[in-house]
């Protein structure tokens, strides 16, 4: 898997976010101290650039990663965009582990932020505490390929 970045090194503005490692070190940064029930959105330009960071705050319901993907690949794709935009999401459930149920919503919100000229690149379940969180894969756990594409420029 091809990073940006080498160690322990914070992410900087115009970093290109090349792997889960780059996303998850931006991911981090954004997370609230302690956890609590949140979705941060990453979005990256055609450059893999991640431009805005959205947090969501108050998201309980499983579900509502679907919605959140509805509502910011429709903000950031379609046919206004001369390229499509990726976002990488994280669910911060720190008492709720991935489940079943979670595999499902991966594709539902895959195809959700598509629809809208978009893509999922990832989606992070973030468990545990702040001082430790754990980061899962709907994904990984579904054995589909990873979607970060290696940029040559």
């Amino acid at each position: 898997m091809q990073s940006s970045r080498t160690g322990p090194v914070a992410p900087r503005a115009g970093d290109r976010l090349l792997a889960a490692a780059d996303a998850i070190a931006v991911i981090r940064l954004a997370l609230h101290q302690p956890l609590r029930p949140e979705t941060v959105v990453v979005i990256r330009d055609a450059d893999a650039r991640a431009g805005t960071i959205v947090v969501v705050s108050g998201t309980f319901s499983g579900d509502a990663v679907i919605t959140v993907c509805e509502v910011l690949s429709a903000a950031v794709g379609g046919d206004h965009r001369a390229e499509p935009s990726g976002l990488v999401v994280a669910s911060v459930r720190p008492d709720q582990p991935m489940t079943s149920d979670d595999l499902d919503r991966w594709l539902e919100a895959a195809d959700v932020t598509e629809e809208a000229g978009s893509e999922l690149v990832e989606w992070f379940i973030v468990t545990g505490d702040a001082k430790s969180p754990r980061f899962e894969c709907p994904r990984d756990a579904l054995g589909e390929p990873p979607r970060w594409r290696t940029l040559t420029t």
